[in-house]
């Protein structure tokens, strides 16, 4: 009866499908986790004199073993998420043609990708047994037998194993042969876009690579066979399987919604009624942060915490700057020094050049009806959202700035001037003309609010292939470190956090201390 329902389900599913939307999107993170997964492999590969003294059984500072396990994270995080891309595709047929070839492009680049750079993985790592060892263990960022599982599922691809013996990996076997076969019924297509074009010479180079080192590395019969040798050897099965359970039930879950557009910020945790009540608490210019357990967006950066945005209000709350006198003075000067007819913050920034567009669009309804109250940055760019776009989520937390409304207009205003602006896919911070979401908020509160302290130790502002980042959770470990270890003058004050409750499948309003807590959460659901 189950596996009626649950066919009755998928069926459902399969009916109606993601929209050309959510395609173009999965385009994007496609492009984006491919691209920067083939970086982290090289960046492991460089890490390879450590590598080599862990295997003289020479002892790793802590830095060392550090810089391994969080090269090793984010390569993890990487191949979650295209596992879950290509299964969102599998066995999925779209209406539109070219959706149809944007999609099996998706999945067939997408399993050469993990396919080619497991096998680099494996081969690097062949007779480093150590270091199988390190990469196996339990980690807040990768859970135990992360390594084990790579091979597993990439060696499955070739070999039938003997009755009776399991070979298990978090995720399911991608089959490259069976890929290419559909590959040349939908793939071969003439794309317009960028993108899609990048994506394409991607899945070309890939495949010269499978050809020439993936296939022959795995179809060695004596590779497999010590595959299987590491898997029996290895102590922590039930640990392992019942991770394997856990991503299973994720990965089904994820796979359905997004699959249905409905899902996207609609179908979650916390309600459009929450959220209302939740507004009540906030003024212009808090800091928000936000998670949805299924999203695939922002895999690049560590941390439970994925996207930041800054609360403007709707005009009438945001007009209520205006009133008070520092800002009202502060505004008018500059409105007379620079011979603009306004008076006053608001009318400042409608007259302003580098911000009248931006407040014209502001001023606009969001698609979905609702009032635009916030300033985000996403794959689609700088832009204003509703809470019933950005709120919707299965977590959402609001720290407020300890400055003046002045400064806190002042912050607004600059975040305007970034309006329009693209997203930045290299995730640098120090560049200035396209922004991630987390530095739309830290350029905005530039000498307001500080986040870049400490880059050598990764302190917020951390290293990411060669730039430098702030990951979203790194707002939060500021928070942390000034609020409960004191270790200088606090700059951001708790407002308010819906916690989502999986098992009860709603949100709920949570204590401070367990927002705080938050901070050691690890990203990916089936973890916790």
């Amino acid at each position: 009866m189950k596996r009626f329902f649950y066919g009755i389900l998928l069926s459902f599913c399969l009916a109606f499908g993601a929209s050309a939307s959510t395609v173009k999107r999965d385009v994007k993170i496609a492009y984006q986790n491919i691209t920067n997964l083939n970086l982290l492999v090289d960046e492991f590969q460089k890490l390879t004199p450590l590598l080599d003294k862990l295997e003289k059984n020479l002892k790793l500072s802590p830095s060392e073993t550090f810089k391994i396990k969080r090269v090793w994270g984010r390569i993890f995080d990487m191949r979650v998420t295209l596992n879950a891309l290509f299964q969102t595709y599998a066995d999925y047929k779209l209406k539109d043609a070219e959706d149809n070839s944007k999609a099996s492009l998706i999945k067939y680049t997408s399993t050469l990708a993990l396919v080619n750079s497991g096998v680099k993985l494996s081969k690097l790592l062949w007779k480093m047994p150590r270091t199988h060892k390190l990469l196996n263990e339990l980690h807040r960022s990768y859970p135990v037998g992360s390594l084990v599982s790579l091979e597993n599922q990439i060696f499955k691809m070739y070999h039938i194993l003997p009755m009776g013996e399991q070979l298990p990996s978090f995720f399911p076997t991608v089959n490259i042969e069976q890929q290419a076969m559909e590959f040349t019924k939908h793939g071969f297509a003439s794309f317009e876009s960028d993108i899609d074009r990048k994506l394409q010479n991607i899945q070309l180079r890939e495949s010269k690579i499978f050809k020439t080192i993936g296939r022959p590395f795995l179809k060695s019969m004596s590779n497999n066979w010590e595959v299987r040798r590491r898997y029996n050897r290895f102590r922590f099965k039930r640990l392992f399987t019942d991770i394997v359970t856990k991503v299973s039930t994720w990965l089904g879950d994820t796979k359905i919604k997004r699959r249905n557009d409905d899902y996207y910020n609609g179908k979650t945790y916390i309600t459009l009624k929450q959220a209302k009540e939740f507004e009540q608490l906030l003024e212009p210019g808090d800091i928000m942060i936000s998670r949805t357990n299924w999203f695939l967006s922002n895999a690049f950066l560590p941390g439970f915490w994925p996207h930041s945005f800054i609360y403007i209000g709707n005009v009438h709350k945001l007009k209520q700057l205006d009133e008070l006198q520092e800002v009202k003075e502060h505004y008018a000067s500059r409105c007379f020094s620079l011979n603009l007819q306004c008076d006053s913050f608001t009318s400042f920034l409608s007259s302003y050049k580098y911000t009248a567009n931006a407040f014209k669009q502001y001023l606009k309804k969001a698609k979905d009806g609702h009032e635009k109250v916030l300033i985000e940055a996403t794959s689609d760019g700088v832009h204003f959202s509703s809470i019933r776009h950005t709120f919707l989520n299965d977590f959402l937390a609001a720290m407020r700035p300890k400055t003046s409304p002045l400064k806190k207009a002042k912050a607004i205003e600059k975040s305007m001037n970034f309006y329009g602006l693209p997203y930045d896919f290299d995730f640098d911070f120090d560049t200035h003309s396209s922004l991630v979401c987390s530095e739309v908020v830290a350029k905005s509160f530039t000498n307001i609010v500080n986040f870049d302290y400490d880059r050598k130790n990764a302190l917020y502002v951390e290293e990411y292939l060669n730039r430098y980042s702030l990951p979203v959770i790194g707002i939060l470990k500021k928070m942390v470190d000034e609020n409960i270890h004191h270790q200088r003058e606090s700059e951001l004050e708790f407002v308010g956090f819906l916690k989502g409750v999986p098992e009860k499948k709603m949100a709920i309003l949570a204590e401070e201390n367990e927002f705080y807590e938050s901070v050691e959460w690890p990203k990916w659901s089936f973890m916790q």
